[in-house]
């Protein structure tokens, strides 16, 4: 993918040393959840150990696993009438803590290894306002103890390669400074639609929306949805709450997703504009929302260069699907 250097015209001014604040909001604790959210936390602490670590809910225990863990209790999490939790307020009460802070979301099954330290130094000399997210790793299903602070690094080290990458489309961590967290619509936490906002959001308002694929490794274990109160399907997400979730993010053009990222950091350590026919494609997709106009002419122009549209479109996919791409990616 080619890329240019980012000048950052018009943005404001770099806030240096700036406080970092990790926070999160966990699933209940019940046997096959407690394990990796343990670790999770205590991979966090090791991760960032000059950060603020906060959780967020109301989940049975959690005041007194934060006491334990040494991390701080954000107290409970606004829910709506069924009891679900609102990631938007918890979005909210975080950023009332130091509107000048660098501010890490990451759910509460990801682990964090020595490059979220990096990534986070990389963040701290870029102005504000930004926001960025990374492609999170698959490991599978946790089925062992939560492991100890010590027990990390080779754990991590162990499962860096091969690597199996999560969808382009499903986010777990974003770190931002001065993104506009008041306009999140009362999307339902641990659902779809939501992380794909953010990316729009960042898009539609001019804000870099930063690509850390290449720097930071967010780790994931895969998992049911029977945690999910009331849910019918424990092996899928909740298709009520998805389904609020999407009428909130108001159509499926808006589902951004990494592709639609507009920077990201090369091998220099410096950050890039993308370039390139794939993110070209996304481009236009921005475009059909801010111009709504355009709309008649695009689809008749894909009327007429439907061949060359649909492999172009096959092209991007490949191209965004990091399973399938043969290039190197760490």
């Amino acid at each position: 993918m080619g890329m240019r250097p980012y000048l950052g015209q018009n943005q404001q001014t770099t806030i240096a040393a700036s406080e970092v604040i990790l926070f999160s909001s966990p699933k209940p604790f019940t046997a096959e959840t407690r394990p990796v959210q343990l670790t999770a936390i205590r991979s966090w602490k090791r991760a960032l150990p000059g950060a603020r670590w906060i959780l967020y809910g109301s989940e049975s225990g959690l005041p007194e696993i934060c006491q334990g863990e040494g991390i701080e209790y954000g107290g409970p999490a606004e829910t709506d009438e069924s009891g679900f939790k609102i990631i938007s307020k918890i979005f909210l009460a975080a950023s009332r803590l130091d509107p000048e802070a660098i501010f890490i979301f990451v759910n509460s099954d990801i682990l964090l290894d020595a490059s979220a330290q990096f990534a986070v130094d990389q963040l701290h000399q870029l102005p504000s306002p930004f926001l960025a997210t990374a492609r999170r790793r698959c490991l599978p299903t946790w089925t062992g103890p939560e492991l100890a602070s010590d027990e990390l690094d080779n754990f991590l080290a162990e499962r860096r390669h091969p690597v199996r990458w999560g969808p382009a489309c499903a986010l777990d961590i974003f770190l931002f400074r001065g993104f506009p967290v008041k306009t999140m619509p009362e999307f339902r936490i641990g659902q779809a639609a939501w992380d794909n906002w953010m990316i729009y959001q960042a898009r539609w308002h001019g804000i870099p929306a930063i690509d850390l694929s290449r720097q930071l490794r967010p780790f994931h274990c895969d998992h049911d949805y029977s945690y999910v109160k009331k849910n019918p399907d424990p092996l899928r997400p909740h298709a009520h709450l998805n389904r609020i979730n999407h009428e909130l993010l108001d159509g499926d053009e808006k589902k951004f997703h990494m592709g639609h990222c507009d920077h990201e950091f090369a091998a220099d350590g410096r950050m890039v504009r993308r370039t390139g026919m794939a993110f070209r494609q996304r481009e236009l997709e921005l475009l059909r929302l801010r111009r709504p106009r355009l709309g008649r002419w695009i689809q008749g122009l894909r009327a007429v260069f439907r061949p060359w549209i649909r492999k172009w479109e096959r092209y991007t996919t490949r191209d965004e699907d990091w399973n399938q791409c043969q290039e190197t990616r760490d």
